[in-house]
């Protein structure tokens, strides 16, 4: 079933409308510019803390050890 360009171009402008009504038309105007910073900034440095815990369940394989190779009779 094929679809009728008018139809696909009905849905672009419906999705379109749909975006604008959720977020809104973009405004710029009220952005601040972005500057950058020439001195230097003071950083903190934090210990991030690990610790590690047996698992709760443990799983063990094994594959059954199977010969199929036989003498031809």
């Amino acid at each position: 079933m094929a679809v009728q360009p008018w139809r696909a171009i009905l849905l672009v402008l419906g999705g379109a409308g749909v975006g604008i009504a959720i977020a809104g038309l973009p405004n710029h105007r009220d952005d601040p510019p972005l500057r950058v910073r020439t001195e230097a900034v003071s950083t903190t440095t934090s210990v991030l803390v690990t610790t590690t815990t047996a698992p709760l369940f443990t799983t063990t394989t094994t594959v059954p050890s199977t010969s199929t190779t036989r003498r031809r009779p």
